[in-house]
């Protein structure tokens, strides 16, 4: 390499100024140069000093993170819906009489009434005759009396419709008997012919003739028309009558399902594709809430979840406390009695507030498995774009270690310990703690080196800890290298 040049102009626009950097040349033809860049570090001398200790009170929270879960349980579900092909969760055979107009109340729709469950139909024929017998004349002038008279009745099964029972009926009264040229009498009797079945009526001591038969489906056509032949044997007056029992069939009323179920299942279609467009909605939204969280607003609201978690486990009363709040009016109506409460439940949270370090207190997560099995599904995929709030979210269990405020350790203790403010008394279980922390911050107190330099940053204490720290700075150093080229 004879000649490398390696130069670079660095411009900063302030005004109209102009610099140009160093300029670094390799003069030699037989050596190549190397340039290496350092980015120059500071050194830093670290002192850890214990300058007290604090009261501390350990507890294991189930969920920490439930209350914060919500939007990204609803965008996981709203997930699922969307990948979810839509179905109609009703079948044709599940619409029925009974229920049909349930259903279009439900769905919001018009449903075509259902075919008559129960339908009678009857035909009915008056009869009378002037004379017992009719006297007919052959063809070679001789005479013969008919005493039998013939009368068919129809009845139609309506379309879509099948006989259950036909009621076959006849009230005769019949003319006295007639005598017989060579001995004996006629009696009236009626005779009904269906199908291939055959009922009697002889006439009884009034001369009346009743028949009252029932038939089925299987001795008469169900559908179509039915005939029925009446003979009878001096007949003088009376009724005849027919009486069908008819259903629907059942073509006929899959037929009615599959209409209903047609426009049920084209609303619910209407309905999810509106309800789909909501959801898809629904998730840009939330979307872009979840992506907008900052840092620093994630830090808060999960220190706020353990603050809550925390003051609902450990303590007492702490859900009811806040409903003397409830339906307050303007300050200056407040009676005397709620006004007192009200002043109270504020000392209660100033309390709460300052006797505890909320603001170093120390959280470690458990994995999900530690909360219930329910939650399991939902936290094991559970993503957000923050990886610690996720991890928050996802955690079964928290452990939380509270540091107590000094000068507050007997009220705290008697409060999560009894359940009210007050001085602990010396056989109290947690005494030699508060003992052994007042005390000890005591000792440190002693500790304290003062006629020390006004900028000295040590705090009374002891040294527990030493250690040397470099943080890299913008301060750019260059280096130079001159070796010899080695030709092949």
């Amino acid at each position: 390499m004879k000649d490398h040049k390696i130069s670079f102009t660095v411009t900063t626009v302030s005004g109209m100024e102009d610099f140009t950097a160093h300029l670094i040349e390799n003069k030699h033809a037989d050596k190549s140069m190397r340039i290496d860049y350092f980015k120059r570090v500071r050194e830093w001398q670290s002192d850890l000093y214990r300058y007290g200790v604090r009261l501390t009170y350990d507890v294991v929270l189930p969920d920490p993170g439930s209350r914060l879960r919500a939007r990204e349980v609803e965008f996981q579900s709203n997930a699922d819906a969307l990948a979810t092909e839509f179905t109609l969760d009703l079948l044709p055979s599940q619409i029925q009489p009974d229920n049909w107009e349930l259903l279009a109340d439900q769905y919001g729709v018009s449903l075509p009434s259902p075919p008559e469950q129960v339908l009678q139909i009857q035909q009915t024929q008056q009869i009378m005759y002037s004379t017992p017998y009719d006297l007919n004349t052959a063809g070679d002038g001789s005479k013969w009396k008919e005493n039998h008279r013939v009368v068919p009745m129809d009845i139609g099964i309506p379309a879509g419709f099948q006989l259950s029972n036909l009621n076959v009926f006849a009230h005769i009264q019949a003319w006295p008997d007639e005598p017989i040229p060579s001995g004996g009498t006629y009696q009236g009797w009626v005779n009904a012919y269906a199908g291939q079945s055959v009922a009697l009526a002889i006439r009884d001591v009034n001369f009346y003739c009743d028949i009252d038969w029932n038939l089925n489906a299987t001795q008469v056509p169900s559908q179509g028309q039915v005939t029925v032949l009446f003979r009878m044997q001096l007949p003088e007056s009376g009724i005849l009558r027919l009486t069908a029992t008819v259903i629907p069939t059942e073509s006929s009323m899959e037929q009615w399902r599959l209409a209903c179920w047609s426009i049920i299942r084209d609303a619910a279609t209407a309905l999810n594709a509106k309800h789909r467009s909501y959801i898809r909605d629904r998730q840009a939204a939330l979307q872009r809430q979840i992506a907008g969280d900052d840092p620093a607003r994630l830090r808060r609201m999960e220190r706020e979840a353990i603050m809550r978690s925390v003051l609902e486990w450990l303590f007492p009363g702490f859900q009811d406390a806040s409903s003397v709040l409830a339906n307050l009016p303007s300050p200056g109506d407040l009676d005397p009695g709620t006004w007192q409460q009200v002043m109270q439940y504020g000392e209660y949270i100033k309390f709460v507030q300052t006797a505890i370090d909320w603001d170093n207190v120390m959280v470690f997560l458990y994995p999900y498995f530690w909360d219930t099995i329910w939650h399991e599904k939902e936290k094991l995929f559970l993503d957000h774009p923050d990886p610690i709030h996720r991890e928050f979210l996802r955690a079964g269990a928290a452990r939380v270690i509270l540091a107590i405020l000094p000068g507050f350790e007997d009220q705290v203790v008697s409060l999560l310990d009894q359940g009210q403010l007050g001085a602990l008394s010396d056989r109290s279980r947690f005494r030699e703690a508060i003992d052994f922390v007042l005390s000890t911050n005591a000792a440190y107190t002693k500790t304290a080196a003062g006629g020390g330099p006004a900028e000295d940053p040590k705090e009374p204490g002891i040294l527990i800890g030493s250690w040397t720290d470099y943080t890299p700075s913008s301060a750019l150093d260059i280096q130079t290298t001159l070796m010899p080229v080695i030709m092949a």
